[in-house]
């Protein structure tokens, strides 16, 4: 009787076993890895704010995917993948310009991205949304 209860018991632990192993087989995309690390965000992008919705998130595309409509400013980050970057200055007589800057990811947010510059003085924070190798949707925290 032992014997048939053991062979049951390791049965149901195998079965319990192959299931978990399935269902953590299949976990991609965001729940993998953050979107922030992710090889489609190493590249320049910008602001496409013709794109936006209105719901507070802010569409990027990649600065050479297209033509751009003229507009007196818009917003451009550079990421490279060992956390450097530059991003477009907005210039009050109209003397825009790229300036250094360093990215870092949060561990209580993965998705979040923080920018900071030479100094070390944090510039700005967001939330990547979405990220693909044509769009970035993203969304400025405080």
């Amino acid at each position: 009787m032992r014997a048939s209860q053991f062979a049951v018991a390791l049965l149901f632990i195998s079965f319990v076993s192959l299931g978990c192993a399935e269902r953590d087989s299949h976990v991609s995309g965001p729940a993998a890895s953050s979107l922030a690390e992710q090889n489609e965000l190493y590249t320049s992008w910008a602001h496409s704010s013709e794109e936006d919705q209105g719901d507070g998130a802010q569409v990027y595309r990649p600065v050479s995917s297209r033509d751009f409509p003229a507009s007196r400013f818009r917003q451009v980050y550079q990421f490279s993948q060992d956390r450097t970057g530059a991003r477009l200055v907005l210039d009050p007589a109209d003397a825009h310009h790229m300036e250094s800057m360093t990215w870092s990811t949060d561990r209580t947010h993965p998705n979040r991205v923080h920018l900071t510059d030479a100094s070390g003085n944090a510039l700005s924070s967001f939330e990547i949304l979405e990220l693909t190798p044509d769009l970035m949707r993203i969304r400025i925290v405080p």
